[in-house]
Order: structure tokens, then sequence, then C-alpha cells
């Protein structure tokens, strides 16, 4: 049977790339990063391995302390802001 889904609401904590902000990145990952190219790129460590960072993605972090990359337009429609 065919069936309608709804994704389930996730809060999720996250900060943005921007490429001169490596200590807030570094403290919201407690040491997960791992280098930064002369470009800007950011490479991060996480549970399925080693990810690149683009200028402007942002790093999220679940309930269950995973951490994965998102792009910016895919991060704006997802998620809002919540207090």
């Amino acid at each position: 049977m065919v069936a309608r889904y709804r994704r389930r609401p996730a809060i999720v904590e996250a900060i943005q790339w921007l490429g001169n902000n490596l200590e807030e990145v570094e403290c919201f990952m407690h040491g997960k990063c791992l280098y930064v190219q002369k470009n800007g790129n950011l490479f991060i460590d996480t549970r399925t391995g080693e990810q690149r960072v683009y200028v402007t993605n942002y790093i999220t972090k679940n309930v269950a302390d995973d951490y994965s990359v998102c792009d910016a337009q895919t991060f704006n429609e997802r998620y809002e802001l919540w207090k």
C-alpha cells in the first residue's frame, strides 16, 4: 500500500563554516577538525569518515552526537532557528 510520510521534527545544533571561524568550529566539534586547505575547505572527522566542508556549509550535530555536513541551501530549506 502506498502511504504518505513526513520527516520527523529534529532539533540539531549547527555552525556555519565561514572560512575564518576555525576556533568556533573546533570548539563545537570537540577536536574533530582535521585540517584546512589553502582554498578554505575544512576537513572534519565524522562517524562515516573524513568529510569536506566548503565555505558556507553547515556542520550539524544530532542528539546522538553524530556530525554531518549540509550545504547552506539545503540547511535553510530543512531547518529554522529554534530557541
